[in-house]
């Protein structure tokens, strides 16, 4: 018997948690814990998804006291 949902499931190879991260908060992305692809990329994946959610996101690349790479992302809505 087919069963009506209440919204579309992620997809179980959903790389990030776009959801969350650009949720108007400020979030530290650390590469290698939470993204896997270089950080210029990840920038222009946030920014193409910030775009389709009607804004745009800000963006700082910095590295933490243990030189591991990251990046500061805060969705900014239109």
């Amino acid at each position: 018997m087919a069963t009506r949902l209440e919204r579309f499931p992620l997809s179980s190879n959903a790389r990030y948690r776009w959801d969350e991260w650009l949720d108007g908060g400020v979030w530290r992305l650390v590469q290698g814990d939470d993204y896997t692809a270089s950080t210029n990329s990840l920038i222009a994946a946030a920014r193409d998804k910030a775009g389709r959610m009607g804004g745009t996101v800000r963006t700082r690349r910095e590295h933490d006291e243990a030189g591991n790479e990251g990046v500061i992302v805060q969705f900014v809505r239109r």
